[in-house]
């Protein structure tokens, strides 16, 4: 009995240590340093020495010691990033928006854009002119008071017009 109970709690204890060093493990994408590549929008981790990149054809994230085929000569600068959220990729649209302009934009791209932009908000538009009222209503509804407006719509009101027709005719 004793050794049944003594190679249960060896079980027990290799168990353990099992689960505690494999969920420790670090996954491949946690590393500490990356080189994000935004002309290609990849990754590069530094520890690790893989690309990470996505692939269209395979759909999401995928790592690689070499690089995707036709990237080689277009990767361009790089942004070292300490630290990021794991999995690096997560935040790409933020890295892609953030570095992409400011490693590929010019001071004198962003000087012309400031001045654009600047101007544009100081030009004054003219505001439409107010729609007018025909003169024959005008002046209908300054000839009749409250009280000819108020019978008019209670026994209906009379065109002056068709007045004007019948009686030359």
């Amino acid at each position: 009995m004793k050794r049944l109970a003594l190679i249960l709690v060896f079980v027990l204890l290799a168990l353990v240590a099992y689960v505690t060093i494999f969920s420790r493990r670090e996954d491949p994408t946690d590393g500490t340093t990356f080189y994000y590549y935004p002309k290609a929008n990849l990754y590069f981790d530094v520890e690790r020495e893989r690309y990470i990149y996505a692939d269209s054809t395979l759909g999401g994230w995928q790592k690689s010691k070499k690089l995707p085929g036709g990237v080689e000569g277009k990767l361009g600068q790089y942004v070292i990033l300490n630290n990021p959220a794991p999995p690096v990729w997560s935040q790409n649209s933020q890295h892609r928006l953030v570095y992409g302009t400011s490693l590929y934009s010019s001071k004198d791209e962003i000087r012309r854009k400031f001045v654009e932009d600047s101007l544009r908000s100081v030009v004054v538009r003219k505001p439409a002119p107010p729609k007018k009222k025909p003169k024959d209503k005008i002046e209908e509804e300054d000839e009749r008071n409250g009280i000819e407006r108020f019978f008019d719509d209670l026994f209906g009101k009379k065109d002056k017009k068709k007045e004007k027709k019948e009686g030359s005719n």
